[in-house]
């Protein structure tokens, strides 16, 4: 009796463990659907201008700031101290600002680039969860950070999700 319900258990277990047979499961290439999609390009563009006009500011403060410095080297033998002293004053203080400016526009280029991609991996969430829905899919998994080592190729939904947030893209 006792090894009837060790064996029952145990095969209750087994069949418990196994759920798979009853769910429809693929993966995804995460990287590849989000670096192919036309959408991450066009945010990488994006980002790209945005940060440009950034530091476009800070390339005539840098420039100012280059000049004064040149005007110091090449001028100094003829200032007074006090004028030297002046100069140096103006060039350091100049340097602290820019670098504030420049932090500054670290941070809200972060925060442009931060906000693109949010929005784009919530495209590609909708669009898998979509496609996840109308196909029948349990469960989509992803293989960024080693969640899925192995699949087979029949399996991969990389292209047929790719294919299709491309599409709706364009539109």
């Amino acid at each position: 009796m006792r090894k009837l319900l060790l064996t029952s258990l145990v095969l209750g277990l087994f069949a418990c463990s196994n759920p798979s047979s009853n769910y429809k499961v693929g993966f995804v290439k995460t990287q590849e659907l989000v670096y192919q999609y036309e959408g991450m390009k066009e945010a990488h563009e994006a980002y790209k201008n945005k940060r440009t006009e950034l530091e476009s500011g800070l390339k005539e403060e840098q420039d100012r700031l280059n000049q004064m410095y040149q005007d110091y080297q090449t001028n100094k033998s003829t200032w007074s101290e006090t004028k030297i002293q002046q100069t140096e004053m103006q060039m350091q203080t100049l340097q602290y600002q820019l670098q504030g400016q420049q932090q500054k526009v670290e941070e809200e280029a972060a925060a442009y680039d931060q906000s693109l991609t949010d929005g784009v991996l919530k495209q590609i969430e909708a669009k898998v969860k979509e496609f996840a829905e109308r196909e029948g899919y349990d469960i989509i998994h992803g293989t960024s950070n080693g969640e899925v080592l192995y699949g087979k190729e029949s399996m991969d939904l990389t292209d047929e999700i790719l294919k299709e947030l491309n599409t709706t893209y364009k539109k």
